[in-house]
């Protein structure tokens, strides 16, 4: 009897061993794929904000001109213009996105973590040749 009582606590032990590591699998697979489709989801919220503002930009005499938006006004769009490295529109926000912002300005565009907050930079390209960037920023 005692046999069966140690095949027994081994078969129970295995198939708990086996359920236990299919669901770690699960719970690890999950968090990448969500980790993965909300940083898409970010990225291609902040192009979408930098597209729109870049589309309310006109160049004129190879300098970036500023149109009013109807939502420039809006506390919770945080959106640089940078004319090369200087800032020409910039919103109120903590020092850190400040100096990300720029740097992204500086770079050839992409995305970048700052904290919470994801930063995305869209050139202003006219006539094949760079005039700034847009920078466009999604909690």
């Amino acid at each position: 009897m005692s046999g069966r009582r140690g095949i027994r606590t081994r078969l129970l032990l295995a198939s708990g061993v086996a359920v236990a590591a299919a669901l770690v699998v699960l719970v690890v697979a999950f968090n990448l794929v969500l980790r993965h489709e909300l940083s898409a989801s970010a990225n291609d919220r902040a192009r979408a904000r930098a597209t729109a503002e870049l589309s309310a930009l006109t160049v004129r005499g190879g300098s970036i001109q500023l149109e009013e938006a109807p939502d420039a006004a809006a506390v919770d769009v945080p959106v640089w213009i940078f004319s090369g490295a200087t800032a020409v529109e910039s919103p109120r926000v903590v020092e850190s996105l400040d100096l990300a912002a720029a740097g992204l300005a500086s770079s050839d565009g992409g995305a970048r973590d700052v904290g919470d907050t994801r930063l995305y930079a869209v050139p202003v390209v006219s006539n094949g040749r760079r005039l700034g960037t847009v920078v466009a920023a999604v909690s």
